[in-house]
């Protein structure tokens, strides 16, 4: 009965493949299916070169075979890494920075980083199945914890890292996780801890962009909090007339303050600071009641959703210095103050 829970586990993960993609990514993972019998299959039953029917073929191969529980859990495991690292922009992503030095590891390699974390969980009483994947330059890893029952073992969802080499952050795709998981995760890497950090996406590659653009920034000190400074500029005359609109200033504003190809990030949150009322009439009925107001952005790009604003004047210029300092703060969830 489990052997063919994880089998349906199996194909469900296999159908979130492009068919292009089978050959090189899926079937590696099942030495006993070779790409060959699949497309011969294929062709012998008529059936056309889609995932689902080619997901068919390898159930059916899958069930001929008929591999162990424990082998079915490893593939499933390695499996669903591979599928994250080819298509992670499907999670959002929460970002950690890994705090203090002992022994971070020069380099990542799937067999010492898996055996790294293993030994690491299982110190601190978790025993765990992992597995990584390296794709693009970017590490990934898949942590699912196993639970004893009297019974049977249990095997939670798992859990997604994301890992680049030579940068201390750290990327998981749970929102709220444990400090206990997350500090074993950056022991595991050769730190001492880790803080969460108040950014979020989709787009691994720009949010490390916005973490690089913040070390840049603190690199170089005297270029922080000098944000562009929007001048009018005086109406553009041609053969149509009189342009009073200043869309090209606003855009040529809009691409110094967020910069040409910015990175992609898909939400930004403003949170306001907690004030008194001010309209004397309600605050004598409620003396001590104050508000809290929260902005909440989202968009396939914020920095193009921005932009777009900023041309049709929806906006008022020039910009705060939280909004057009957005690419070099590191993060898209911003607190104001009071002051």
């Amino acid at each position: 009965m489990a052997s063919r829970l994880i089998k349906h586990q199996l194909i469900s993960v296999i159908k979130r493949f492009k068919f292009d993609e089978l050959e090189s990514s899926v079937i590696p993972i099942f030495p006993e299916i070779s790409w060959s019998d699949v497309r011969s299959k294929l062709i012998k039953n008529h059936k056309r070169f889609t995932v689902n029917n080619a997901a068919r073929v390898i159930e059916e191969i899958l069930n001929d075979i008929d591999l162990r529980e424990k082998d079915l859990r490893n593939r499933l495991t390695t499996l669903e890494v591979t599928d994250i690292s080819r298509h992670d922009n499907r999670k959002i992503w929460y970002g950690y920075e890994l705090t203090g030095t002992g022994r971070p590891l020069n380099h990542f390699e799937k067999r010492q980083i898996q055996e790294s974390i293993k030994e690491e969980f299982h110190s601190n009483g978790l025993n765990i199945d992992v597995k990584a994947a390296i794709y693009d330059n970017i590490t990934f890893v898949n942590i699912k914890e196993k639970k004893k029952t009297k019974k049977q073992v249990h095997h939670t969802m798992p859990i997604f890292f994301a890992l680049f080499l030579g940068h201390k952050y750290l990327f998981c795709t749970k929102k709220n996780i444990s400090r206990d998981f997350i500090k074993s995760m950056a022991i595991a890497l050769g730190y001492n801890n880790s803080k969460r950090i108040k950014l979020m996406g989709k787009d691994l590659r720009s949010l490390i962009r916005l973490l690089w653009n913040k070390q840049q920034g603190t690199l170089h000190i005297e270029d922080i909090h000098q944000p562009s400074v929007y001048e009018p500029s005086d109406p553009i005359t041609s053969n149509n007339g009189i342009d009073y609109t200043q869309n090209k200033q606003r855009k040529s504003y809009a691409e110094k303050c967020f910069r040409k190809d910015p990175p992609t990030l898909e939400l930004l949150v403003v949170n306001g600071p907690e004030e008194s009322i001010q309209h004397e009439a309600v605050a004598s009925l409620l003396p001590d009641d104050s508000i809290h107001m929260n902005w909440e952005f989202r968009s396939h790009n914020i920095a193009g959703f921005l932009t777009s604003l900023i041309e049709k004047r929806a906006v008022p210029l020039p910009l705060p210095d939280y909004v057009a300092n957005l690419m070099t703060v590191g993060r898209n969830e911003l607190t104001l103050r009071a002051d």
